[in-house]
Protein backbone atom coordinates (compact mmCIF):
# COMPACT_ATOMS: atom_id res chain seq x y z
CA UNK A 1 0.00 0.00 0.00
CA UNK A 2 1.50 3.44 -1.06
CA UNK A 3 -0.11 7.05 -0.57
CA UNK A 4 0.90 10.41 -2.31
CA UNK A 5 3.67 12.09 -0.67
CA UNK A 6 2.65 15.26 1.72
CA UNK A 7 4.49 18.73 2.31
CA UNK A 8 4.25 21.27 4.91
CA UNK A 9 6.54 23.62 6.92
CA UNK A 10 7.05 23.47 10.42
CA UNK A 11 9.09 25.91 12.27
CA UNK A 12 11.80 24.99 14.62
CA UNK A 13 10.96 26.47 17.78
CA UNK A 14 8.29 23.73 17.78
CA UNK A 15 10.28 21.32 17.72
CA UNK A 16 10.97 19.29 21.20
CA UNK A 17 14.50 17.21 21.70
CA UNK A 18 13.30 13.78 22.22
CA UNK A 19 10.74 13.80 19.98
CA UNK A 20 10.70 11.37 17.36
CA UNK A 21 8.73 12.24 13.85
CA UNK A 22 7.16 10.06 11.35
CA UNK A 23 8.64 12.14 8.85
CA UNK A 24 11.52 13.55 7.48
CA UNK A 25 12.15 17.32 7.45
CA UNK A 26 14.20 19.33 4.82
CA UNK A 27 15.05 22.58 3.46
CA UNK A 28 14.00 24.88 1.19
CA UNK A 29 16.15 22.79 -1.74
CA UNK A 30 14.84 19.77 -1.11
CA UNK A 31 17.59 18.72 1.26
CA UNK A 32 16.94 16.37 4.06
CA UNK A 33 18.23 17.84 7.49
CA UNK A 34 16.73 15.16 9.60
CA UNK A 35 15.65 11.30 8.74
CA UNK A 36 12.21 9.86 10.25
CA UNK A 37 12.34 7.48 12.89
CA UNK A 38 15.24 9.35 14.96
CA UNK A 39 14.92 11.62 17.83
CA UNK A 40 15.34 15.40 17.60
CA UNK A 41 18.64 16.35 19.60
CA UNK A 42 20.16 19.24 20.53
CA UNK A 43 22.86 19.36 18.24
CA UNK A 44 20.30 19.36 15.83
CA UNK A 45 18.74 22.69 16.75
CA UNK A 46 22.20 24.24 17.33
CA UNK A 47 23.32 23.42 13.53
CA UNK A 48 19.46 24.84 12.44
CA UNK A 49 20.03 27.66 14.62
CA UNK A 50 23.60 27.95 13.11
CA UNK A 51 21.89 28.24 9.95
CA UNK A 52 19.91 30.81 10.88
CA UNK A 53 16.72 28.14 9.80
CA UNK A 54 13.32 28.95 11.21
CA UNK A 55 11.32 27.00 9.56
CA UNK A 56 11.42 23.47 7.75
CA UNK A 57 9.67 21.13 5.17
CA UNK A 58 8.16 18.28 6.29
CA UNK A 59 8.01 15.97 4.04
CA UNK A 60 6.03 12.42 4.18
CA UNK A 61 7.37 9.78 1.93
CA UNK A 62 5.32 7.51 0.71
CA UNK A 63 4.00 4.85 3.14
CA UNK A 64 5.85 1.04 2.31
CA UNK A 65 4.78 -2.20 3.54
CA UNK A 66 5.03 -2.48 7.33
CA UNK A 67 8.52 -3.29 8.40
CA UNK A 68 8.94 -6.81 9.73
CA UNK A 69 10.21 -6.73 13.49
CA UNK A 70 13.60 -7.69 12.41
CA UNK A 71 13.79 -4.73 10.16
CA UNK A 72 12.15 -2.75 12.30
CA UNK A 73 15.20 -3.88 15.42
CA UNK A 74 18.26 -3.47 13.28
CA UNK A 75 16.67 0.36 11.89
CA UNK A 76 16.65 1.30 15.63
CA UNK A 77 20.48 1.50 15.89
CA UNK A 78 23.00 3.51 13.89
CA UNK A 79 23.91 1.40 10.54
CA UNK A 80 27.47 1.62 11.93
CA UNK A 81 27.14 0.25 14.79
CA UNK A 82 24.82 -2.56 13.09
CA UNK A 83 27.70 -3.17 10.81
CA UNK A 84 30.65 -3.34 12.96
CA UNK A 85 28.30 -5.57 14.94
CA UNK A 86 27.44 -7.90 12.52
CA UNK A 87 31.73 -7.31 10.65
CA UNK A 88 33.01 -8.47 14.57
CA UNK A 89 30.29 -11.99 14.65
CA UNK A 90 31.20 -13.09 11.16
CA UNK A 91 34.64 -13.08 12.12
CA UNK A 92 33.88 -15.34 15.04
CA UNK A 93 31.67 -17.36 13.01
CA UNK A 94 34.25 -17.45 10.14
CA UNK A 95 37.48 -18.22 12.67
CA UNK A 96 35.52 -21.14 14.25
CA UNK A 97 34.22 -22.67 10.57
CA UNK A 98 38.15 -22.71 10.28
CA UNK A 99 38.76 -24.12 13.59
CA UNK A 100 35.93 -26.59 13.08
CA UNK A 101 37.86 -27.77 9.92
CA UNK A 102 40.71 -28.47 11.30
CA UNK A 103 39.74 -30.76 14.13
CA UNK A 104 38.38 -33.07 11.27
CA UNK A 105 41.69 -33.20 9.36
CA UNK A 106 43.53 -33.73 13.07
CA UNK A 107 45.50 -30.07 12.62
CA UNK A 108 46.32 -27.49 15.16
CA UNK A 109 43.48 -24.99 16.05
CA UNK A 110 44.94 -21.31 15.44
CA UNK A 111 43.66 -20.34 18.84
CA UNK A 112 45.05 -16.93 18.72
CA UNK A 113 43.20 -16.23 15.62
CA UNK A 114 40.22 -17.00 17.26
CA UNK A 115 40.74 -15.51 20.62
CA UNK A 116 41.37 -12.22 18.74
CA UNK A 117 38.09 -12.50 17.21
CA UNK A 118 36.48 -13.19 20.38
CA UNK A 119 37.64 -9.91 21.76
CA UNK A 120 36.74 -8.17 18.74
CA UNK A 121 33.20 -9.10 20.07
CA UNK A 122 33.55 -8.50 23.33
CA UNK A 123 34.33 -5.02 22.58
CA UNK A 124 31.51 -4.62 21.01
CA UNK A 125 29.29 -6.09 23.49
CA UNK A 126 30.89 -3.91 26.09
CA UNK A 127 30.02 -0.46 23.26
CA UNK A 128 26.26 -1.68 23.18
CA UNK A 129 25.12 -4.47 24.79
CA UNK A 130 21.21 -4.20 22.98
CA UNK A 131 22.96 -3.71 19.57
CA UNK A 132 25.07 -6.72 20.45
CA UNK A 133 21.73 -9.02 21.24
CA UNK A 134 19.87 -7.43 18.29
CA UNK A 135 22.33 -8.73 15.76
CA UNK A 136 22.39 -11.97 18.05
CA UNK A 137 18.61 -12.55 17.44
CA UNK A 138 19.03 -11.86 14.13
CA UNK A 139 21.54 -14.94 13.52
CA UNK A 140 19.85 -17.09 16.07
CA UNK A 141 16.61 -16.70 13.79
CA UNK A 142 19.06 -17.42 10.27
CA UNK A 143 19.82 -20.66 12.48
CA UNK A 144 16.09 -21.70 11.94
CA UNK A 145 16.48 -21.90 8.16
CA UNK A 146 15.72 -25.70 7.49
CA UNK A 147 18.23 -25.73 4.47
CA UNK A 148 21.28 -25.08 7.28
CA UNK A 149 20.18 -28.74 9.23
CA UNK A 150 20.94 -30.75 5.86
CA UNK A 151 24.28 -29.26 6.28
CA UNK A 152 25.30 -30.70 9.81
CA UNK A 153 28.36 -29.00 10.10
CA UNK A 154 27.16 -25.62 8.49
CA UNK A 155 24.62 -25.92 11.52
CA UNK A 156 26.78 -26.37 14.83
CA UNK A 157 29.15 -24.10 13.53
CA UNK A 158 26.37 -21.73 13.67
CA UNK A 159 24.79 -22.94 16.75
CA UNK A 160 28.11 -22.68 18.70
CA UNK A 161 28.89 -19.46 17.28
CA UNK A 162 25.84 -17.79 18.58
CA UNK A 163 26.32 -19.68 22.15
CA UNK A 164 29.55 -18.60 22.26
CA UNK A 165 28.50 -14.50 21.23
CA UNK A 166 25.26 -14.84 23.53
CA UNK A 167 27.73 -16.08 26.67
CA UNK A 168 30.10 -13.45 26.09
CA UNK A 169 26.71 -10.73 26.41
CA UNK A 170 25.68 -12.49 29.36
CA UNK A 171 29.03 -11.68 30.91
CA UNK A 172 29.54 -8.61 29.91
CA UNK A 173 26.11 -7.98 32.16
CA UNK A 174 27.95 -9.98 35.06
CA UNK A 175 30.84 -7.50 34.78
CA UNK A 176 33.63 -10.10 35.04
CA UNK A 177 36.83 -9.12 33.68
CA UNK A 178 37.79 -9.19 29.96
CA UNK A 179 39.88 -12.80 29.92
CA UNK A 180 37.21 -14.23 31.94
CA UNK A 181 34.69 -13.46 29.30
CA UNK A 182 37.18 -14.48 26.40
CA UNK A 183 37.56 -17.77 28.79
CA UNK A 184 34.07 -18.23 28.47
CA UNK A 185 33.37 -17.42 24.93
CA UNK A 186 36.13 -20.44 24.41
CA UNK A 187 34.61 -22.54 26.02
CA UNK A 188 31.35 -21.97 24.61
CA UNK A 189 32.58 -21.78 20.98
CA UNK A 190 34.04 -25.49 21.46
CA UNK A 191 32.53 -27.09 24.17
CA UNK A 192 30.98 -29.66 21.56
CA UNK A 193 33.80 -29.58 19.18
CA UNK A 194 34.36 -34.02 19.67
CA UNK A 195 30.41 -34.18 18.06
CA UNK A 196 32.33 -33.24 14.80
CA UNK A 197 34.25 -36.37 14.77
CA UNK A 198 31.31 -38.64 15.86
CA UNK A 199 28.91 -38.67 12.98
CA UNK A 200 27.64 -41.66 13.92
CA UNK A 201 25.72 -40.88 16.73
CA UNK A 202 23.45 -39.07 14.27
CA UNK A 203 21.11 -40.13 12.08
CA UNK A 204 21.08 -38.99 8.31
CA UNK A 205 19.36 -35.92 8.93
CA UNK A 206 21.68 -34.68 11.47
CA UNK A 207 19.65 -35.69 14.86
CA UNK A 208 20.77 -37.21 17.65
CA UNK A 209 20.17 -40.82 17.61
CA UNK A 210 18.78 -42.59 20.48
CA UNK A 211 19.62 -45.76 21.21
CA UNK A 212 21.57 -46.63 24.34
CA UNK A 213 24.89 -46.93 22.96
CA UNK A 214 25.01 -43.74 21.67
CA UNK A 215 23.53 -41.65 24.13
CA UNK A 216 26.02 -42.76 26.53
CA UNK A 217 28.71 -41.87 24.15
CA UNK A 218 27.43 -38.70 23.82
CA UNK A 219 26.71 -37.74 27.46
CA UNK A 220 30.40 -38.38 27.37
CA UNK A 221 31.56 -35.73 25.15
CA UNK A 222 32.39 -33.09 27.26
CA UNK A 223 35.28 -34.84 28.48
CA UNK A 224 36.29 -35.76 25.06
CA UNK A 225 35.61 -32.00 23.77
CA UNK A 226 37.73 -30.82 26.75
CA UNK A 227 40.57 -32.86 26.16
CA UNK A 228 40.90 -32.56 22.28
CA UNK A 229 40.60 -28.92 22.85
CA UNK A 230 43.95 -29.55 25.45
CA UNK A 231 45.58 -31.31 22.40
CA UNK A 232 44.99 -29.08 19.41
CA UNK A 233 44.64 -25.61 20.94
CA UNK A 234 46.23 -26.06 24.38
CA UNK A 235 43.49 -24.05 26.27
CA UNK A 236 44.14 -23.90 29.65
CA UNK A 237 42.64 -25.89 32.72
CA UNK A 238 40.20 -23.45 33.64
CA UNK A 239 38.48 -23.58 29.88
CA UNK A 240 38.98 -27.13 30.17
CA UNK A 241 36.88 -27.42 33.24
CA UNK A 242 34.23 -25.18 31.73
CA UNK A 243 33.88 -26.98 28.34
CA UNK A 244 33.33 -30.56 31.01
CA UNK A 245 30.77 -28.62 33.10
CA UNK A 246 28.00 -27.26 30.20
CA UNK A 247 26.09 -29.86 30.63
CA UNK A 248 25.92 -30.19 34.67
CA UNK A 249 22.87 -28.86 36.45
CA UNK A 250 22.99 -26.77 39.39
CA UNK A 251 20.84 -29.68 41.09
CA UNK A 252 22.67 -32.26 40.52
CA UNK A 253 20.82 -34.08 37.30
CA UNK A 254 23.29 -33.09 34.46
CA UNK A 255 26.13 -35.05 32.72
CA UNK A 256 28.74 -36.04 32.43
CA UNK A 257 29.55 -35.97 36.57
CA UNK A 258 26.48 -34.86 37.90
CA UNK A 259 28.37 -32.35 39.98
CA UNK A 260 25.58 -29.63 41.96
CA UNK A 261 26.02 -26.27 42.16
CA UNK A 262 29.04 -25.88 44.78
CA UNK A 263 31.27 -27.70 42.27
CA UNK A 264 30.21 -25.97 39.36
CA UNK A 265 32.20 -22.35 38.39
CA UNK A 266 30.25 -19.48 37.44
CA UNK A 267 31.06 -19.18 34.09
CA UNK A 268 30.11 -23.05 33.53
CA UNK A 269 26.77 -22.01 34.91
CA UNK A 270 26.45 -18.90 32.01
CA UNK A 271 27.31 -21.44 29.56
CA UNK A 272 24.84 -23.65 31.00
CA UNK A 273 21.69 -21.61 30.80
CA UNK A 274 23.24 -20.04 27.49
CA UNK A 275 23.19 -23.40 25.76
CA UNK A 276 19.85 -24.27 27.25
CA UNK A 277 18.13 -21.11 25.99
CA UNK A 278 19.56 -21.54 22.09
CA UNK A 279 18.16 -25.45 22.54
CA UNK A 280 14.61 -24.21 23.53
CA UNK A 281 14.75 -21.17 20.54
CA UNK A 282 17.08 -23.00 17.63
CA UNK A 283 16.80 -27.03 18.64
CA UNK A 284 16.23 -29.25 15.39
CA UNK A 285 14.40 -31.70 17.26
CA UNK A 286 10.80 -30.07 17.36
CA UNK A 287 8.57 -29.47 15.10
CA UNK A 288 8.84 -26.20 16.08
CA UNK A 289 11.52 -23.72 17.99
CA UNK A 290 9.46 -22.42 21.30
CA UNK A 291 8.64 -18.49 21.36
CA UNK A 292 11.51 -16.91 23.18
CA UNK A 293 9.28 -15.11 25.90
CA UNK A 294 8.27 -18.35 26.50
CA UNK A 295 11.72 -20.08 27.00
CA UNK A 296 12.73 -17.04 28.94
CA UNK A 297 9.99 -17.93 31.60
CA UNK A 298 10.18 -21.52 31.21
CA UNK A 299 14.37 -20.82 32.42
CA UNK A 300 13.08 -18.46 35.22
CA UNK A 301 10.68 -21.57 36.21
CA UNK A 302 13.05 -23.99 35.78
CA UNK A 303 15.76 -21.96 38.26
CA UNK A 304 13.33 -21.69 41.08
CA UNK A 305 13.55 -25.57 40.46
CA UNK A 306 17.62 -24.91 41.11
CA UNK A 307 18.35 -26.77 38.01
CA UNK A 308 19.92 -23.63 36.74
CA UNK A 309 21.82 -20.36 39.43
CA UNK A 310 19.24 -18.09 39.82
CA UNK A 311 22.11 -15.53 40.11
CA UNK A 312 22.90 -16.20 36.63
CA UNK A 313 19.34 -16.13 35.13
CA UNK A 314 19.04 -12.86 36.16
CA UNK A 315 21.97 -11.32 35.19
CA UNK A 316 20.73 -13.37 31.68
CA UNK A 317 17.50 -11.45 32.09
CA UNK A 318 18.69 -7.97 32.70
CA UNK A 319 19.80 -8.22 29.24
CA UNK A 320 17.51 -9.93 27.35
CA UNK A 321 14.63 -8.75 29.31
CA UNK A 322 11.46 -11.05 29.99
CA UNK A 323 10.64 -10.38 26.02
CA UNK A 324 14.26 -10.87 24.72
CA UNK A 325 15.04 -8.72 22.16
CA UNK A 326 13.77 -8.71 19.19
CA UNK A 327 10.57 -10.05 20.74
CA UNK A 328 7.16 -9.20 18.98
CA UNK A 329 4.85 -8.53 21.38
CA UNK A 330 1.53 -6.83 21.83
CA UNK A 331 0.57 -3.86 23.91
CA UNK A 332 -2.22 -3.08 26.12
CA UNK A 333 -4.05 -0.71 23.36
CA UNK A 334 -3.33 -3.97 20.97
CA UNK A 335 -1.07 -2.17 19.05
CA UNK A 336 2.38 -4.41 18.30
CA UNK A 337 5.65 -3.53 19.00
CA UNK A 338 9.22 -5.02 18.89
CA UNK A 339 11.88 -4.87 21.68
CA UNK A 340 14.50 -3.44 21.08
CA UNK A 341 16.75 -2.96 24.42
CA UNK A 342 16.27 -4.65 27.73
CA UNK A 343 15.40 -2.97 31.30
CA UNK A 344 18.08 -4.31 33.83
CA UNK A 345 15.83 -2.71 36.83
CA UNK A 346 12.37 -3.84 35.95
CA UNK A 347 12.82 -6.47 33.33
CA UNK A 348 9.43 -7.04 32.29
CA UNK A 349 9.50 -3.18 31.18
CA UNK A 350 11.92 -2.94 29.01
CA UNK A 351 11.98 -0.84 25.51
CA UNK A 352 9.82 -1.22 22.53
CA UNK A 353 9.24 0.42 18.92
CA UNK A 354 5.57 0.31 17.67
CA UNK A 355 5.26 -1.66 14.47
CA UNK A 356 3.63 0.70 11.73
CA UNK A 357 2.97 4.00 11.55
CA UNK A 358 5.12 6.34 12.83
CA UNK A 359 7.49 3.58 14.67
CA UNK A 360 7.90 5.43 17.91
CA UNK A 361 9.92 4.18 20.09
CA UNK A 362 8.55 3.36 23.81
CA UNK A 363 9.96 3.13 27.00
CA UNK A 364 7.86 1.23 28.68
CA UNK A 365 9.40 1.91 32.31
CA UNK A 366 8.26 5.96 31.45
CA UNK A 367 5.06 4.46 30.22
CA UNK A 368 1.42 3.73 31.15
CA UNK A 369 1.46 1.10 28.19
CA UNK A 370 2.46 -2.29 28.93
CA UNK A 371 3.10 -5.48 27.65
CA UNK A 372 0.05 -8.31 27.06
CA UNK A 373 2.24 -11.05 25.44
CA UNK A 374 3.64 -12.64 22.96
CA UNK A 375 2.44 -11.52 19.64
CA UNK A 376 0.43 -14.12 18.05
CA UNK A 377 0.67 -12.86 14.09
CA UNK A 378 4.41 -12.56 14.65
CA UNK A 379 4.88 -15.72 16.63
CA UNK A 380 2.85 -18.28 14.21
CA UNK A 381 5.71 -20.25 13.15
CA UNK A 382 7.06 -21.35 17.36
CA UNK A 383 5.81 -23.56 19.23
CA UNK A 384 4.33 -21.91 22.46
CA UNK A 385 5.09 -23.68 26.17
CA UNK A 386 2.10 -24.35 28.13
CA UNK A 387 1.98 -24.15 31.97
CA UNK A 388 1.92 -28.34 32.02
CA UNK A 389 5.34 -28.12 30.60
CA UNK A 390 6.90 -26.21 32.87
CA UNK A 391 8.25 -29.10 35.07
CA UNK A 392 9.95 -31.28 31.91
CA UNK A 393 13.32 -30.97 30.87
CA UNK A 394 12.76 -29.80 27.45
CA UNK A 395 16.12 -27.88 27.06
CA UNK A 396 18.52 -31.44 26.61
CA UNK A 397 18.99 -33.07 22.96
CA UNK A 398 19.59 -36.46 24.43
CA UNK A 399 16.86 -36.84 26.65
CA UNK A 400 14.34 -36.01 23.55
CA UNK A 401 15.96 -38.14 21.69
CA UNK A 402 15.98 -41.03 24.27
CA UNK A 403 11.71 -40.30 24.44
CA UNK A 404 11.55 -40.15 20.55
CA UNK A 405 13.22 -43.56 20.41
CA UNK A 406 11.44 -44.96 23.63
CA UNK A 407 7.88 -45.84 21.29
CA UNK A 408 10.28 -47.85 18.91
CA UNK A 409 11.61 -49.82 21.62
CA UNK A 410 8.01 -50.69 23.66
Amino acid sequence: MTQKSKTWTIDTSDLSIGTTLSFDLTDSEGNVLHRSGMPITERLLERLAAKNIVALTVRQAEQETEKSPENLLLDSFPSELIQSVESAASKVEDCLSDSFDAIGKNEPIEMDRFEDSVLGFIRQAEQEVSATLAVLTIRLSAVLNPTLHDQTNQYWIARSSSMSMLAVAVCSILEPGQNDTLEVGVAAAFHDCSLFIHPEWFDSNGLLRGDQVSLLAYRKHPLESAELMKKAAGVNERICTMIRQVHEQCDGSGFPNSLKRKDILVASRVLNISDAYISLVQSPFRAQPYVASDAIAYLCHQSTLQRFDPHVFFAFVRGLSMYPIGSAVELDDQSIAVVIKGNSVNPLEPTVRILGGSNNVVDLSDSERFIMGASQKHNDSFGRIEKLMMDEVLWRDDLLAEAKNAPENA
